[in-house]
């Protein structure tokens, strides 16, 4: 009995109607793969071949050409339609590959990153992006990236400066994370 990749290696040969149906099918693909929330993305080869509106074959295909952007890459040639999968892709080397490869690049925007959900009303889309916005404007610590931090009082500074001077962390720094503990 053949693997699903050597069914889909036949199925390229078959026909010129397969190939032109398979190419608008893989572009769609890669919109649903760049507006997937979550990472690393888990399921099987029959779930994601359902959720990417694809059959098992035509999604080892799609498979197939995104290995090499995935930061572990799946064994292709003994997939099942049972076989847990990652599609936990590099969003750069990803970019970069389609690029290389040729792909229809209007499933991404002029910087390089995924358009947004096609299913979101403008409004919705500004809220995310002002959010998006807030949250790329807020100080972050520098050790462990938390926006969960405070500022050092000036009491703080004066008690850390009367007790032990300039070596005084809190009287050198301005915040504190709360994550962490690392002052800056």
């Amino acid at each position: 009995m053949k693997t699903l990749f050597e069914q889909w290696e036949d199925s390229l040969y078959k026909n010129e109607d397969f190939w032109k149906n398979y190419q608008e099918k893989e572009k769609q693909a890669y919109i649903t793969l760049l507006n997937i929330d979550k990472h690393p993305i888990l399921g099987t080869v029959k779930d994601f071949s359902y959720k990417f509106n694809m059959d098992i074959i035509e999604f080892i295909g799609f498979l197939y050409g995104l290995n090499d952007s995935l930061k572990t890459p799946n064994n292709i040639e003994e997939l099942t339609e049972n076989s847990i999968i990652t599609l936990d892709y590099d969003e750069n080397l990803l970019y970069k590959n389609m690029m290389s490869a040729g792909y229809d690049m209007s499933v991404w925007n002029n910087h390089g990153e995924p358009l947004p959900n096609p299913d979101l009303t403008p409004q919705q889309i500004a809220q995310a992006n002002a959010q998006a916005q807030d949250w790329l404007n807020k100080p972050k610590c520098p050790t462990c990236g938390s926006t969960n931090i405070q500022k050092i009082s000036g009491a703080s500074k004066a008690i850390g400066f009367v007790a032990f001077g300039l070596l005084s962390k809190n009287a050198r720094s301005q915040f504190k994370c709360n994550n962490c503990g690392y002052k800056w």
